[in-house]
């Protein structure tokens, strides 16, 4: 009724039996040495939770490339904390690359550590998205959720409830094929099934078991 007749329709599953889009694969990670938290102890453990579920998402898409995890943040406070955790000290020394974006002047558009324009943040990050060796992990809140467009992205960690259109829309992020397997798909020397020919077969979204909660949430 409001944008007229349908022009093309096609469903995710074509889509991905297509090669149009990555398939999503389930992985849930759970932090070591710890039971399970309430909502406090996730803020205060948020370095923790992040460094561990990027390790645990890197070793379970193999060795092929390394893993660029996009996590959806609660708010600005996630992020700060996250700044000013060990973890991500530790990451940065250990070279991984760390974006981080919001609305908010005390975020900006921040690429380890330093605050960029906006320009800058999303041609930098495109960059390093097609660098398959390049350990990234990108923090966002509800600016990244549409309109990216980062190949390299292997996977989305959701810290908090997100609707099913922001979690499409998010999950979108990752479901976009490896540049290189478009191009082995399109000449048809890959078949979008023969996922063990694939650099990147899925679009993982992951899980951190740590809510103390019921089962819903």
């Amino acid at each position: 009724d409001s944008y007229g007749e349908i022009i093309y329709l096609m469903t995710p599953r074509e889509a991905i039996d297509r090669g149009k889009m990555v398939r999503p694969r389930m992985h849930f990670v759970i932090t070591p040495d710890v039971t399970l938290y309430d909502k406090d102890d996730v803020q205060e453990s948020i370095g923790k939770i992040i460094s561990e579920a990027y390790t645990q998402h890197n070793y379970a898409i193999g060795h092929s490339s390394e893993a660029k995890m996009l996590v959806t943040v609660k708010g600005v406070g996630d992020i700060e904390r996250f700044f000013k955790s060990k973890e991500y000290k530790l990451l940065l020394r250990s070279g991984h690359r760390i974006y981080a974006v919001a609305s908010d002047e005390k975020i900006g558009n921040n690429i380890n550590g330093e605050k960029v324009n906006r320009r800058v943040f999303l041609d930098r990050l495109k960059e390093d998205g097609r660098n398959t060796m390049l350990k990234l992990i990108i923090l966002h809140y509800d600016i990244l959720a549409e309109g990216i467009d980062v190949p390299g992205i292997t996977g989305i960690m959701p810290l908090r409830s997100l609707g099913k259109a922001k979690f499409l829309q998010t999950y979108g992020r990752a479901a976009r094929l490896d540049i290189d397997d478009r191009t082995a798909i399109e000449s048809g020397e890959v078949k979008p099934s023969e996922l063990e020919k694939l650099m990147k077969p899925y679009a993982w979204v992951i899980i951190p078991t740590i809510l103390n909660e019921d089962d819903d949430d």
